[in-house]
């Protein structure tokens, strides 16, 4: 298997990174090996698991106890570890430092954004994950053009770029 000249080489019970010239990138043998997206693989030792990205042949320094694929998007990926959910910008390569208890991947007319949970409460990410809005909300709905939003049974309303046009009543 090739992919953005990286080579998976395996035997019976192991994976090896290779570089284009079939050295090991590094010395280091997986049981268990999976792309997440054309550039980003889950890689395992048998304790945690690791994201590496085939075309820099680097690893992205974070442990996780699962790392399965929940569900790709154009702008990044949303990775499900255990009951935790991460987001990896494939524009930037990195990961959004916070996990998230839900993520929800919503389009408008400025791009696509992300409707995030934790701790019982809402944010909104744009697409380089960024927050325009930080986790303060009881809910936030997308409308389209707009989200609604509501705080201690109130609601309001804020354009698609996160800034309220119509406070809370």
């Amino acid at each position: 298997l090739v992919e953005s000249s990286v080579y998976l080489a395996n035997s019976a019970d192991s994976y090896w990174i290779l570089d284009e010239d079939l050295r090991p990138i590094v010395n280091t043998k997986y049981p268990y090996m999976r792309y997440l997206d054309t550039d980003l693989m889950a890689v395992s030792n048998g304790n945690n698991w690791y994201l590496f990205i085939p075309s820099k042949f680097e690893y992205y320094n974070h442990e996780f106890e699962r790392c399965d694929l929940e569900s790709a998007h154009r702008s990044s990926i949303i990775i499900r570890d255990e009951d935790k959910l991460y987001l990896w910008s494939k524009k930037s390569n990195k990961l959004f430092p916070e996990p998230f208890k839900s993520i929800e991947s919503v389009w408008n007319d400025n791009g696509e954004f992300y409707i995030v949970s934790k701790k019982n409460k809402y944010g909104i990410l744009d697409s380089s994950l960024k927050y325009i809005q930080y986790c303060q909300h009881d809910s936030i709905e997308n409308l389209g053009s707009f989200y609604r939003f509501s705080n201690n049974g109130m609601f309001g309303i804020m354009n698609g770029k996160g800034i309220i046009v119509l406070d809370e009543e």
